[in-house]
């Protein structure tokens, strides 16, 4: 029953499918050779069409001497079958000859067996061709390797042997001296199967399996096999032995040719060995000719570089010239070899479907017994992802300095924002003329433009951990628009609709910048030639149930849309999704790494969004970018309008910038706060010591000489663990979300004045609430 269900699973069509799908070609004819149907796999193997062979039949194709035995086989068979000797199960295996389309030889190997009616009578022929041209490359090298052992030997003198009724009655000296024996007494009458172990390697008794094959050659005149004899001594040898049948006065002898073949069958099956281990190896080995085309290459070879063994037959070396690398490395490795050395080093190149490859790569020349190079082999290893990631690890390790100049740079630059941006606000609270008015909104004006411009530059280089935030898109749109309108080219026009500017989503800002930069420069990469327009869409949108099943999407609510369209070259629609995958990139190699769009996938789907591509060559690209929106985060305790929130609390304020100092004094004075201001931090921790409670709250930068903020916050709370703090830092953070403060105790510089009079009253109010 189970064999039944089992024949019952595969319907003709699936039969079909298997058949297409296989590699081999798998045909089906009439008794007259006349092709039914042939699998599409037969233009891979043969290069010649479907239409092509179903014309010809099966013999159309194969060379005059192979047509002549298969038909013979054909003959025969069919007549063994009307003969009455019907036999269902009977097939038969043969190899044969034929024209590959470009006119080569193939080497196939056909089984084919009756295909028949309800009544068992054949109707048709079932066969499979299979192309066996590596494999007798295989055995022709082997052939080639037992023929230069065969004349070794040859040198030797073989032992002759005669026998007549299965017994030996003559032989020759070498004989002698091959089985150890001093006198040709101690070899005659003898039987074969005394001169050997009582067992052959197949398992048969040596005596039985004698007896059959002297009986082979009494018929057929000849008989040639391998053979395990036994000395004298007892030990045991591999023999080669050709059998050939004398009749001669009535009398029938058969005489007998032994060769000790012992040392070439060790060679044979190392021979072997070697053959095995190098079509298993996971490195590509290919063998070159003196004159460096390609006689051989190992299944590896395929795998690393696309590129099948058919193909790469007669091909030269500088077929790993990619055109990526200095030609005088192709031209090192001729000159390293030739001259009977071993070169090392790399090749880049490109696979079949056009994926750079890098190979670490060893070429050695092969030598024959007397030293003269008769080959070349190279042994290759796919390098390509490890030098891509020693390419990314220099280019983050160029970003991290980065990041820490621009650090430091910050720092120092916002402390002077700062001075500049407070003394103009306060400036500005004087009685001033229409014309002092306007000249100081524009300081203002400028000073906050060069605070946004360190912001964007720290964002880009930020060594802080990541933190996902509710983050406005539209503010960071804003941002990342102005910074790549800088560098747009002549002849691009940027264009952006921001809708919905109160939409929010959980990210990172650092991330989001990411992705939106790296969706700008792509745009701007794409038109650098022809130029055009780029156009940013933002909006808020709800998708369709099903719309979220086609993008994976499983968030229910509304999603923050984001739309980069350029007028660039476009994208072929083939690489629509290899353009997300790591490596992949259709710039020039030092225009690009391959990592931006696979990264911000990443990024993206982390955020529980998608991105798609829309694209055609020569009409420019869209990408659409879902994320899910998520609600605004409430400022607590802001204040948008009326006055500031004031108080009379006694404030130690230490920043070792004077200037700040003074500054941030007269902000607070101004609050109605006492201030007790220090530009050395040792100052500050000596007054607090000597009156720890004549202060209700410290407020200090945290990039200070001789002592940081930290520290200076921990010698504090250690004397006095309840004292409220707030620090200040010129270096943006993951604190800081477009200048605003996500931890109340945290400001960044430059400070606005309602900045600082909104964190000094929530500080000290949330300390009054838990006392």
């Amino acid at each position: 029953m189970q064999a039944d269900d089992n024949n019952q699973q595969l319907s003709p069509h699936h039969y079909q499918q298997i058949a297409e799908m296989c590699t081999d070609v798998i045909w089906r004819a009439d008794l007259q050779g006349r092709l039914l149907y042939v699998s599409p796999s037969v233009e891979q193997v043969t290069g010649h069409s479907v239409a092509d062979c179903l014309q010809k039949g099966i013999f159309g194709h194969l060379t005059p001497d192979s047509q002549e035995k298969a038909r013979r086989v054909l003959e025969a068979e069919i007549e063994r079958e009307l003969s009455g000797a019907p036999d269902p199960m009977r097939h038969r295996t043969m190899e044969l000859q034929e024209y590959h389309n470009t006119g080569r030889l193939l080497n196939v190997e056909i089984c084919a067996t009756f295909e028949r009616d309800e009544n068992q009578k054949p109707i048709g022929l079932l066969g499979v061709t299979r192309d066996i041209s590596q494999r007798k490359l295989i055995e022709n090298l082997l052939f080639q390797s037992e023929q230069r052992y065969r004349e070794q030997f040859e040198k030797v003198y073989d032992a002759y042997m005669l026998l007549e009724d299965e017994m030996f009655v003559d032989c020759n000296v070498a004989c002698l001296k091959m089985f150890g024996m001093a006198e040709k007494q101690q070899f005659l009458n003898q039987h074969p199967s005394d001169l050997s172990p009582e067992f052959q390697p197949d398992g048969q008794r040596s005596r039985e399996k004698a007896t059959q094959l002297i009986q082979v050659a009494l018929e057929t005149g000849n008989a040639r096999f391998e053979w395990v004899h036994r000395d004298l001594l007892g030990h045991t040898f591999h023999s080669e032995v050709q059998l050939t049948t004398l009749r001669q006065s009535g009398r029938v002898r058969v005489f007998a040719v032994v060769r000790n073949v012992s040392e070439h069958k060790a060679a044979r099956d190392g021979y072997l060995r070697l053959s095995t281990a190098i079509e298993q190896t996971a490195e590509a080995v290919v063998v070159l000719s003196r004159s460096g085309e390609i006689e051989y290459v190992n299944p590896a070879f395929t795998e690393v570089t696309g590129m099948g063994q058919e193909d790469a037959l007669g091909r030269p070396l500088n077929m790993f010239d990619g055109g990526l690398q200095e030609r005088s490395v192709i031209q090192e490795c001729r000159q390293v070899v030739r001259a009977g050395r071993t070169w090392r080093g790399t090749f880049a190149t490109h696979d079949c479907n056009g994926k750079l490859l890098v190979l670490d790569s060893t070429v050695s020349p092969v030598r024959d017994a007397e030293g003269r190079t008769i080959n070349f082999v190279a042994v290759m290893r796919n390098i390509t992802s490890e030098m891509t990631l020693q390419k990314q690890l220099r280019q983050v390790q160029r970003l991290e300095a980065i990041g820490s100049l621009a650090g430091a740079i910050s720092h120092d630059f916002n402390n002077l924002l700062f001075v500049i941006t407070g003394s103009v606000a306060q400036l500005m609270e004087c009685e001033l003329t229409q014309e002092q008015r306007g000249n100081c909104e524009d300081i203002n004006s400028a000073a906050q433009r060069s605070s946004e411009l360190v912001r964007q530059i720290l964002t880009f280089a930020s060594r802080s951990e990541l933190q996902a935030v509710p983050v406005q898109v539209g503010s960071i749109v804003k941002e990342a628009g102005r910074l790549i309108r800088n560098t747009l080219p002549a002849g691009v026009e940027m264009r952006m609709h921001l809708n919905d500017n109160d939409a929010y989503v959980k990210a990172d800002p650092t991330n989001l910048h990411q992705i939106i930069m790296n969706l700008f420069t792509n745009a701007r990469h794409a038109m650098l030639d022809g130029g055009g327009l780029l156009e940013i869409i933002h909006r808020s949108i709800q998708l369709a149930a099903s719309e979220r099943t086609s993008l994976s999407l499983k968030h229910p609510g509304s999603y923050v849309e984001l739309l980069v369209r350029d007028e660039g070259c476009g994208i072929p629609p083939e690489l629509h999704e290899r353009i997300f995958e790591p490596f992949f990139t259709t710039k020039d190699p030092d225009k690009g790494t391959g990592l931006g769009l696979s990264v911000i996938k990443d990024i993206i789907a982390g955020l529980g969004g998608s991105i798609t591509v829309q694209s055609q060559p020569g009409s420019g690209s869209t990408f659409r970018v879902l994320i899910p929106q998520c609600n605004s985060v409430g400022k607590s305790g802001s204040i948008q309008n009326g006055e500031l929130p004031r108080g009379d609390e006694a404030i130690l304020l230490v920043d070792d910038d004077s200037a700040i100092c003074r500054l941030m004094s007269r902000m607070l004075d101004g609050l109605g706060y006492t201030v007790h201001a220090c530009s050395s931090a040792i100052d500050a921790l000596d007054r607090f010591t000597v009156n720890p409670f004549a202060y209700d709250l410290l407020i200090t930068d945290m990039h200070m000489p001789q002592l940081s903020g930290e520290q200076l916050v921990e010698r504090f709370q250690a004397i006095r663990p309840e004292l409220p703090v707030i620090t200040c830092s010129g270096f943006s953070s993951a604190r800081c979300v477009d200048g605003e403060c996500l931890e109340s105790g945290f400001l960044c510089k430059p400070i606005s004045r309602r900045d600082l009079a909104l964190a000094v009253r929530r500080v000290l109010d949330a300390t009054m609430v838990l006392q």
